[in-house]
């Protein structure tokens, strides 16, 4: 992962699709042997809850909708 350029990166910020649109804040990259790029979210203005996904499953737009990085 560290050779490969990321398309998401620590503050990107992303509404998670369904009853409860929650915005999630991507704290870091993981790089985990022999399985895909995943990462870890917060809710924003929260540490209390961690979220651990891939970088596939939140790029796909069925389920995250990206908003930027609060910038």
């Amino acid at each position: 992962m560290a050779t490969q350029q990321q398309s998401v990166k620590p503050g990107d910020r992303f509404i998670r699709l369904g009853p409860y649109e929650t915005v999630w804040v991507v704290k870091r990259l993981l790089d985990m042997d022999d399985m895909p790029p995943h990462l870890h979210l917060t809710p924003e203005g929260s540490d209390a809850r961690l979220l651990t996904f891939s970088v596939a499953a939140v790029e796909d737009e069925k389920f995250f909708k990206r908003l930027g990085n609060g910038s």
